[in-house]
């Protein structure tokens, strides 16, 4: 059986930014002085973060650059044709790999023909 679910995650620097935002919009309603404090405040801080890039890369891309780092290997699908293919890190038995291709996941053999394709 296998089991899929998406994943969303939130991004906790926007929902910082954000509160931010509304209790600065808040302070400046009742004093104008401490909403020019805050202003430059919100400046310095955004022009901070776009200066030393504080965002930090979304789990996707992070799977992302993972997956380009893989093992690669050249395998032969069941129509016969060649495909480029990452070598999955999976338990293998009997010289078998679990390898995924533009067409989806499959199993390889030693000689690297392809099995069994998963969809």
């Amino acid at each position: 059986m296998i089991q899929v679910q998406a994943e969303r995650r939130i991004w906790w620097g926007g929902v910082a930014w954000l509160s931010a935002l509304a209790v600065a919009l808040a302070v400046a309603v009742w004093s104008v002085s401490a909403a020019v404090l805050l202003g430059l405040a919100a400046t310095l801080a955004l022009a901070g973060s776009i200066m030393f890039g504080t965002r930090q890369t979304p789990r996707a891309d992070r799977r992302r650059a993972m997956l380009n780092r893989r093992e690669r290997r050249s395998v032969i699908a069941l129509d016969g044709s060649e495909h480029t293919a990452i070598v999955m890190p999976v338990e293998s038995a009997d010289g078998y790999q679990m390898v995924l291709t533009a067409e989806g996941f499959g199993l390889a053999d030693e000689g690297g023909k392809v099995i069994y394709r998963i969809r």
